[in-house]
């Protein structure tokens, strides 16, 4: 998946790269691992449970949102 890595996004990221329990069901939900990671910031959050490169981060701005939106 990709996620715009600017503003709120990078809170879901966060969130993301984190292993989730549901607290009803008890059930564990894996990491996402992060695709392109130049600085290896997120590569300190890998297990041996991580969905390895399931989350693309681009740094969207005014041009690159008007032309995913034309474009859709």
């Amino acid at each position: 998946m990709v996620i715009d890595g600017n503003g709120l996004g990078i809170g879901l990221i966060d969130y993301m790269v984190k292993s989730q329990e549901d607290k009803v069901s008890g059930e564990v939900f894996p990491d996402f691992g992060i695709y392109n990671d130049p600085d290896n910031y997120y590569k300190k959050f890998k297990t041996n449970n991580t969905e390895h490169d399931a989350i693309y981060i681009i740094k969207a701005n005014a041009p690159i949102n008007t032309e995913a939106h034309a474009n859709a």
